[in-house]
């Protein structure tokens, strides 16, 4: 029974892996900046607030670095 679960946990880590993934590029592909969405709508925010909440939030790297702050 615990080489059963044992496998079945072993199997599973990939697939979760996997899934995150997925749902990290699925994310990345919808269109807009998720900065605009945070810093609320209708509200005027200078170029150097966004850029400081891109920063803060992580947003501001390149995709790799997002993805491996997201797999962290």
């Amino acid at each position: 029974m615990g080489k059963y679960i044992l496998k079945r946990v072993l199997a599973a880590i990939p697939t979760i892996i996997l899934t995150l993934t997925l749902i990290f590029f699925l994310i990345r592909a919808i269109p807009g900046n998720p900065i605009y969405s945070l810093a609320g709508a209708g509200e005027f925010i200078s170029q150097e607030d966004l850029d400081r909440l891109a920063e803060s939030t992580g947003l501001a790297g390149s995709a790799f670095d997002q993805y491996l702050i997201y797999m962290r």
